[in-house]
């Protein structure tokens, strides 16, 4: 899953349907994603995968989550 603004690939998971972008530091609520699978890496980076129908939602808030 790309993150909304910056398009950078791997998103953080907060919970269902809320992710976060270490790159430009924007939290999404992302409203109808009801599943989500991750993996964490070596290095300890979470990488999303989500379902192809989550993708097409568009009812998304976003929030700024760094300073």
């Amino acid at each position: 899953m790309r993150c909304y603004h910056c398009q950078y690939i791997t998103l953080g998971v907060i919970g269902p349907g809320h992710y976060y972008c270490a790159e430009c530091c924007l939290e999404f609520k992302v409203k109808g994603a009801e599943w989500f699978g991750y993996m964490i890496d070596e290095e300890g980076d979470v990488h999303l995968a989500v379902s192809s129908r989550e993708e097409k939602i568009e009812d998304v808030q976003m929030s700024q989550v760094c300073d």
